[in-house]
């Protein structure tokens, strides 16, 4: 496994997000606060952004002013293959979901919001069988003898025991990432990116998906090149990076996500009661099993927390 880990990190990250639906006039957040009117009527969702934006830039600034300036590199854990490999992603404004000149959506993807995202830091691979070993002593997974594939078959518990475990051996403070922060690595800072290799096309030389499958649909508006179905998990690390130094976020596994899944076609507010009231987790990415469009930067799913299967694995945020 290649070395991408600086000795020293020079910029601290900070985890906290922010949603604000394209339909709701005015947010809060603990640096500050907009008006009521400070959005016209007809303003596209492209303009709000700009103008959260200018307010992302000021709240990043007042932030890193708070916090101490560089940081350590540490390691993943102890004897790790792999070590911290976290990528820090700045902060900014998107907007989340289906974007323009994506093509053909689901409607799980609409519509499209404008989303502040604080920073941040991401790993750059999903967590592997070894180092799943290594902290919980057992292997879960369906393909056995790769240990540095992607663990799966873990639930969204177990990866919160996983998690628990983790950041006591550590002293760290090892999570999940939220939705919006996944969404936002993956598409390289909010970029027009349909996968996450940085493109608009999947190609199977860059990703581990279903290319049979993805040809079976030609209307498909990022088509797919054909060379091999590999039918199993592939070794983290070995796909095409997108522009963050970030692996694997599309196809592989599904990849879960902190968050319980709501649906994007109700006010902020409303979203939050559902999410309450919606015990599934979302999972992003798709997975070696799915067609191209199932491993779209924008593409959601869902399941429950106590289950899990071969096309589920997870990678961590902090």
């Amino acid at each position: 496994m290649r070395n991408v880990l600086p000795s020293v990190l020079t910029i601290i990250c900070v985890h906290a997000t922010v949603l604000l639906s394209a339909a709701h006039p005015f947010f809060s957040y603990e640096l500050f606060h907009t008006p009521a009117d400070s959005f016209a009527p007809g303003v596209d969702l492209q303009s709000k952004a700009a103008i959260m934006a200018k307010f992302a830039s000021t709240l990043n600034m007042e932030v890193s002013q708070k916090e101490t300036p560089v940081i350590e590199a540490e390691s993943f854990f102890d004897e790790s293959p792999i070590s911290d490999n976290m990528a820090c992603v700045e902060g900014g404004t998107f907007v989340m979901g289906c974007f323009e000149g994506q093509g053909d959506c689901w409607e799980t993807e609409k519509p499209a919001h404008v989303v502040i995202v604080k920073n941040f830091y991401i790993s750059k691979y999903e967590v592997t069988q070894k180092q799943w070993r290594q902290i919980m002593g057992t292997s879960p997974s369906f393909f056995k003898n790769c240990d540095e594939c992607p663990v799966e078959q873990v639930t969204w518990n177990e990866i919160q025991e996983f998690i628990k475990k983790l950041n006591a051996k550590t002293g760290k403070n090892y999570r999940l990432p939220t939705e919006a922060e996944w969404e936002f690595a993956a598409r390289e800072g909010g970029k027009n990116i349909t996968y996450a290799n940085g493109k608009n096309t999947a190609n199977d030389s860059e990703m581990n998906f279903n290319v049979g499958a993805a040809l079976k649909n030609q209307t498909t508006p990022s088509p797919a090149a054909v060379h091999e179905f590999r039918q199993r998990t592939a070794p983290v690390g070995k796909s095409t990076p997108n522009k963050l130094g970030i692996y694997d976020m599309s196809g592989n596994v599904w990849e879960w996500c902190s968050d319980n899944y709501t649906i994007y076609t109700t006010t902020e507010s409303e979203q939050s009661k559902d999410a309450e009231s919606n015990t599934s987790k979302v999972m992003r990415g798709g997975s070696w099993k799915n067609a191209a469009p199932f491993c779209r930067t924008t593409s959601r799913n869902k399941e429950q927390p106590n289950k899990g299967n071969m096309l589920v694995g997870f990678r961590l945020a902090r």
